[in-house]
């Protein structure tokens, strides 16, 4: 009988702390760039949706949940070098989950669901840097 993994468990912890931490520091850049007055919703939602704030503000919430799936695969497969895929895939499907959870639930541009396709692919590199620079 196979003992329980809790390195396995700690890593993907540890992955999803980081995807958290990365999450909320490009939510918190953008606020910082871009602030507004939380008046009433209709008024955020305009704002959000217009076309009227700078490109990088604009594209700094997606690129942060890509650098976030990158971040905490790496991270996490560092911790725990022989179960990467498993890794990979907790944090990447966490990830994207999030990603779509806070589009439906916020008024988002649509381009934000574009770059959304790019978590996976953030993840895997993450994956694979740790595996081209460090042994298993």
């Amino acid at each position: 009988m196979k003992s329980f993994d809790w390195n396995l468990v700690l890593a993907i912890l540890t992955g999803l702390i980081i995807v958290l931490a990365v999450v909320l520091g490009s939510d918190a850049a953008c606020a910082y760039l871009y602030p507004q007055k939380i008046s009433d919703f209709n008024t955020i939602e305009a704002s959000i949706l217009s076309s009227k704030k700078p490109i990088p503000v604009s594209v700094i919430i997606p690129l942060g949940w890509i650098l976030a799936a990158f971040a905490g695969t790496y991270f996490g497969a560092l911790i725990n070098k022989g179960n990467r895929r498993i890794i990979f895939f907790a944090i990447a499907i966490f990830t994207l989950m999030a990603a779509v959870m806070n589009m439906m639930l916020n008024p988002s541009p649509w381009y934000y669901w574009l770059l959304a396709a790019f978590i996976f692919p953030g993840a895997l590199l993450g994956r694979k840097l740790v595996s081209t620079t460090t042994k298993a």
